[in-house]
């Protein structure tokens, strides 16, 4: 009997904040309703996936011999968490591959967290 074996996935995306500092009309969570980014009356929501969390993950990646991409946002400036720094030299340190995608609007106007993120993080985007 021969045993298929499968690449392990790519790329891993961690959502660490709900929050945004845009609200765009492309985005899909302009609209929501839902509780998870805004309430019924469009306040936005803010939540943070807990520390603990993320570095269970990380230890679990490693553990699997994850060595690809690993990103901190999904529907959300990762910027406004002021623990991204940490999480993307924690994930490089594990031999990770660390980017972002961000409006700039954070790191525009703060240029040590600007230079900080140039060093942890493989691409900005």
């Amino acid at each position: 009997m021969v045993i298929k074996k499968f690449p392990l996935f790519k790329t891993v995306m961690l959502e660490l904040t709900s929050e945004c500092n845009r609200d765009c009309d492309f985005c899909p969570r302009k609209r929501d309703r839902s509780g998870n980014r805004k309430d019924k009356n469009g306040k936005t929501i803010r939540k943070k996936l807990p520390t603990k969390i993320v570095m269970k993950v990380f230890d679990q990646l490693e553990e699997l011999g994850f060595k690809g991409k690993i990103t901190f946002h999904h529907f959300s400036e990762a910027f406004l968490d002021k623990r991204l720094i940490k999480f993307a030299k924690e994930a490089r340190k594990r031999g990770m591959i660390p980017y972002i995608n961000t409006n700039g609007d954070i790191i525009k106007h703060n240029e040590k967290l600007r230079k900080q993120a140039i060093k942890y993080f493989d691409k900005i985007i």
